[in-house]
């Protein structure tokens, strides 16, 4: 890997190699000083944020407790008050003083509006007056825990339920009423939450989405900005809320309706209430993203000042390097140009020796194939004149046989002739058979009895009668249909005797053109003979040719490799300058082509031999003065 690395920051040019470290140690060092004071501020952000919630959950927490203990005083205060405990009392004059104590607590309940109503209730949990008068009869309170509770002389309150009146959240807070050492009633304050949360609650923001909320024991929620879920909504059903519920107090991150968020929490002791307060965790970190978005800008905008300045101080370097490089790289441009056209012109008269000698190579073997060609020729020609009066020969004798073939197709012709009269003849002795079987028939029955037998016999005769006549009548078919095949036959013989005499003649006549090909074949390949005897002579000369071109370009093979030196060196100056884009210098047009250094080959099937200077690429282009690198 590292060989590979080497190499690659071998390849860049001067400029790149001062500019790419020095950029690189600017990305790293800013790069460097962003992360850190990204995470410090992180750190410090989020530490304050959670000093702050921490804070504001204390308060809250506090002022609720307190708040609590207050409306606590404030019932049992009201419980000393002679005139419920008179209320109390079975008696007149109990019942005389229960609409004054209901006036009583009407009273109070203007003059505090955190209550909803208060209550004097009965040991039988019977509401005897209240500031809502319609809540009297209307409830028993015997059964519920806070009532039972404040009979045993202690002031309690109720867990948060809706409110029978109203349906808001109310919790109810009971001080016994005593009278001597005797407990007679309780004395009933239900008060609302929404006031409570409208002073302590609510008003608590943190950020722009940050709130408080309030959870009595067992998770439900008593107190949200979010109305819907007060009553509704129970912590306990996620993770989260377990977690906070069995720690009492403490800080935590979780994830609620899709967004992260950091809360704190506190437990109320008075009544187990939990006050949490959260807040976006999005939202606590907003500045430090913008801190990180502004150290990546810083980054850019210093890297690329540092860039341009780095770039005029190189540039200000490299010039003169530029400038005493194009000198070297003329100089080696003429040399490597004056060694290439000498060894251009030497390539040139090697290749065409070659070529020569290969042509030559060629033609002579394509003059020993046509003399070889020319005498199988002649002697196929020899052969075919054999064979063509063979042919001859074979054709007259079949055209013989085709005559006498006629002659029978005739003879069978006139036998098949008289046949058909036999046959004629035949069919006539049947018909008069038949005529004749016919009168014995009518003369035997004329006789009767005595000409029976002859009846019979009669009859048998004219059946073999017609039956002759039928297959008299039956052959006669057969030989008309013979006839005329044998007709047909006839005239196809005929035709044949007459194709067979053309082919007789054409074969003579082809007979005598093959004597005439053979002849001239025998003279063609004298003369062909006679032309590669030249041909092998003009290879020895083009074999001298080229050996004189090979001493020609040995002779400019040092002055090639003398060139190749100072390209060499002019090649890494002009690397080190500008990268390995511009470290080789372009190639001569002059020079010989790839495909030259192929020996081509001699007659006798030895290679020529190839200039040396064309394996060392002197041959390739180079760069025309003033070019750039």
């Amino acid at each position: 890997m590292n060989e590979g690395v080497k190499a690659m920051f071998s390849k860049l040019g001067l400029r790149t190699k001062f500019l790419v470290p020095v950029i690189c140690l600017i990305i790293l060092g800013m790069g460097t000083s962003a992360l850190i004071s990204y995470y410090r501020a992180k750190t410090a952000l989020v530490s304050a944020i959670s000093g702050q919630l921490t804070q504001v959950t204390e308060s809250a927490m506090v002022n609720i407790s307190s708040w609590l203990s207050d409306r606590k005083l404030d019932v049992s205060n009201w419980s000393k008050q002679p005139l419920f405990a008179s209320a109390l009392k079975d008696t007149f004059v109990g019942q005389a003083a229960r609409k004054p104590a209901a006036q009583q607590l009407a009273e109070m309940k203007k003059d505090y509006l955190y209550y909803e109503n208060l209550c004097l209730v009965a040991r039988t949990g019977d509401i005897l007056a209240a500031s809502d008068e319609t809540l009297i009869g209307k409830l028993n309170l015997k059964e519920a825990k806070h009532f039972q509770t404040a009979l045993e002389g202690k002031i309690s309150s109720s867990e948060v339920s809706k409110s029978p009146v109203t349906g808001n959240p109310v919790f109810s807070i009971a001080a016994p009423i005593r009278e001597k050492d005797s407990i007679t009633g309780v004395l009933l304050g239900m008060l609302d939450m929404s006031a409570m949360s409208k002073q302590f609650v609510e008003p608590i923001k943190v950020g722009k989405s940050g709130y408080a909320y309030v959870m009595q024991r067992g998770g439900m929620t008593i107190a949200h900005p979010d109305k819907s879920k007060v009553l509704q909504m129970n912590i306990q059903q996620f993770d989260f809320g377990k977690e906070m519920m069995a720690k009492e107090n403490g800080a935590m991150e979780y994830t609620f309706e899709g967004m992260d968020k950091m809360a704190v929490f506190r437990t109320v002791k008075e009544n187990g209430w939990l006050v949490g307060v959260g807040a976006s965790t999005a939202e606590i970190l907003s500045p430090v993203r913008d801190l990180g978005y502004a150290n990546v800008v810083v980054t850019i905008l210093a890297v690329v000042l540092a860039g341009i300045i780095m770039l005029l101080l190189v540039r200000s370097i490299i010039k003169p390097l530029y400038r005493m490089v194009e000198s070297l790289k003329r100089s080696a441009l003429q040399v490597a140009m004056g060694s290439g056209q000498i060894a251009s012109s030497s390539q040139s008269l090697a290749e065409g020796a070659s070529e020569q000698a290969a042509s030559l190579e060629e033609t002579s073997s394509s003059l020993e194939e046509m003399s070889s060609m020319t005498i199988k020729n002649a002697e196929n020609s020899s052969q075919a004149d054999g064979l063509m009066k063979e042919a001859n020969r074979v054709v007259l004798m079949a055209n013989d046989s085709m005559g006498k073939l006629t002659v029978s197709m005739d003879q069978i012709s006139k036998a098949s002739e008289e046949t058909s009269k036999i046959i004629k003849t035949i069919d006539e002795i049947a018909f008069q058979t038949n005529l004749l079987a016919l009168n014995a028939a009518v003369e035997a029955a004329r006789a009767g009895e005595a000409g029976a037998g002859f009846a019979v016999v009669a009859d048998e005769v004219r059946n073999l009668a017609l039956r002759a006549a039928e297959a008299a009548h039956n052959t006669a078919i057969l030989i008309e249909g013979t006839l005329k095949k044998v007709s047909e036959g006839s005239g196809l013989v005929k035709g044949t005797n007459e194709a067979f005499t053309e082919v007789a003649q054409s074969t003579s006549k082809v007979g005598e053109l093959v004597a005439e090909i053979a002849a001239a074949s025998q003279e063609q390949a004298q003369g062909i003979e006679q032309v590669n005897k030249a041909v092998s002579e003009m290879d020895k000369v083009v074999q001298q040719v080229a050996a004189n071109a090979e001493e020609s370009a040995s002779a400019s093979e040092e002055m090639n490799n003398q060139a190749g030196k100072m390209k060499t060196v002019v090649e890494e100056l002009v690397s080190l300058v500008g990268g390995a884009g511009s470290g080789q210098i372009e190639e001569a047009d002059s020079g010989p082509q790839s495909e030259s250094s192929t020996p081509a080959k001699r007659h006798t099937g030895s290679a020529l031999p190839v200039p040396r200077n064309t394996r060392n690429g002197i041959g390739k282009q180079l760069p025309a003065p003033g070019e750039t690198f």
